[in-house]
């Protein structure tokens, strides 16, 4: 006994055995990975409900899969394959506060590094926010629960705290 399952092919329901599913599946999405657009996909899909039609099966089985899909050319000959997208191996950017760049607790400093900007430009902004209110426990605030950048052999250091 084989799972079937119901799916729609360019607009048309049919019943697919599930090891056909797999296979159609897995031709469609290779097309998927050509330089192919999305008409020229939805043309496949149409010719494909055009041939499981023709046949009058009430399940549509691998071997009608197989003999369409022949009949239609292996996904090779869509074209070329889609470019890889660049995989960037970069850590999340975290925000710390900074053992280098500090004055008093380091959040200025680790503000800056997060954001990129001048260490200066944080501490006027803290600085104005102290006389206008909430400056000072929202710095307070900062320097509890951000934490201390790790210490690293690259930054040179060798012992190691916040155990």
């Amino acid at each position: 006994m084989k799972k079937t399952l119901s799916i729609d092919l360019g607009g048309r329901p049919f019943v697919i055995d599930e090891d056909a599913y797999d296979m159609l599946d897995n031709y469609l999405g290779q097309i998927g990975m050509r330089q192919v657009t999305i008409d020229e996909i939805a043309d496949i899909e149409r010719r494909l409900a055009d041939m499981f039609s023709e046949t009058g099966l009430a399940i549509i089985h691998i071997e009608t899969v197989r003999n369409a899909t022949a009949r239609i050319g292996s996904p090779d000959s869509f074209g070329a394959p889609k470019p890889e997208p660049a995989i960037h191996q970069t850590q999340p950017k975290r925000l710390y506060r900074s053992r280098k760049d500090r004055v008093i607790g380091g959040v200025c400093g680790g503000l800056a590094e997060y954001f990129g900007v001048d260490p200066l430009a944080i501490r006027l902004a803290f600085l104005l926010l102290l006389f206008f209110g909430g400056g000072l426990i929202l710095y307070i605030i900062f320097w509890i629960i951000v934490p201390q950048r790790p210490v690293t052999f690259m930054d040179g250091g060798t012992e190691a705290r916040g155990r």
